[in-house]
């Protein structure tokens, strides 16, 4: 709930990325212990999921909170980059997609999962994807070159698709709940009629499904749109 304040209202989580965390960790720390092996196989996967809700937490400190020198923040924004295609090269095999393909016809892909936290958890990473590329222009240095590098150079309309087409796959009600501050981001990229209606009739269907409140969040995008 932190981090969907924080993308709403375009700030920090009110709570600091260090106080998620055991007293004298630091956010360098934080992969370990979300990895830790003392984890069972649903545990695992809970936890490589929760480690994406951290790492979109530190995005939103890096991008909304204007606090750091060029410099620093180049520096951070370098180290997220690199985490988030860590995070993405080394998802275990049951966070991986059991269909991802684009339809002819449709503007969204189909992208289907068979557990929640792979839903939420890819999700959360292309709304990371999207913020970091959103602020790119800030960074001077040349990106660091990763070893296998295919996802992390796409672009943000690509990363932005790719959310609205893990909610259009799956109907697990948790992860439509999760859902409503990633759509608003991916949603205000698109440009078409097409694309628009779609992700409004998505959203009025997860507030019909699961009885979590979206229709504020359309009128943001209607505003966007210029409706």
């Amino acid at each position: 709930m932190d981090v969907m304040h924080a993308i709403s209202h375009k700030t920090a989580t009110l709570i600091p990325c260090e106080s998620w965390l055991p007293r004298n960790h630091t956010v360098q720390q934080a992969r370990a212990l979300f990895m830790d092996s003392k984890f069972d196989v649903n545990e695992s996967r809970d936890m490589y999921a929760n480690y994406m809700v951290f790492l979109l937490a530190r995005v939103c400190r890096l991008v909304y909170s204007g606090s750091l020198q060029q410099d620093e923040f180049e520096a951070e924004w370098i180290e997220l980059y690199t985490e988030l295609d860590r995070w993405w090269q080394d998802r275990p095999a049951e966070m991986h997609p059991v269909v991802s393909m684009f339809k002819d016809g449709t503007p969204f892909p189909s992208i289907l999962f068979c557990v929640a936290p792979a839903i939420s958890g890819t999700q959360m990473f292309h709304t990371a994807m999207i913020l970091l590329i959103k602020y790119k222009t800030r960074v001077v240095r040349p990106l660091p070159t990763l070893a296998v590098d295919p996802v992390m150079r796409k672009s943000l309309i690509w990363h932005a698709k790719c959310v609205v087409g893990i909610s259009l796959s799956n109907s697990d009600h948790g992860c439509l709940n999760n859902a409503l501050q990633p759509l608003w981001v991916a949603g205000k990229l698109m440009s078409s009629k097409e694309e628009q209606h779609i992700i409004v009739q998505l959203l009025r269907d997860i507030e019909n499904t699961t009885g979590w409140s979206t229709s504020w969040r359309i009128r943001d995008l209607q505003e966007h749109w210029s409706y």
